[in-house]
């Protein structure tokens, strides 16, 4: 893989924090630190939101609901820069307001 195409990944919360990663971070304090985890993929960071997804099974049909908190953002950061994405936005199809 070319350098210019390398890129890695954090999660940030509303107060400026990054994701330590693992289970609960929407409910506990000590998953956000000054420096966080750094994904090197997107792929492994999709994984970590997936457990925001919540999912109904029991209408007949799966359906889901996005309960990535709205204040998280996702950073990319490569050599040509950074660019930040609300972390929703990883799992549009599962796009509905919490509720």
């Amino acid at each position: 893989m070319k350098p210019e195409n390398l890129k890695v990944y954090k999660i940030m919360n509303g107060a400026g924090k990054y994701s330590t990663g693992g289970m609960s971070c929407d409910r506990v304090e000590s998953c956000w630190t000054s420096r966080g985890k750094t994904w090197t993929g997107l792929g492994a960071v999709k994984n970590h939101l997936r457990q925001y997804i919540e999912q109904d099974y029991n209408s007949g049909k799966t359906s889901c609901r996005n309960k990535i908190p709205e204040d998280w953002v996702l950073i990319e950061i490569s050599v040509n820069g950074i660019k930040e994405t609300k972390a929703r936005k990883c799992y549009p199809e599962y796009w509905v307001e919490n509720k």
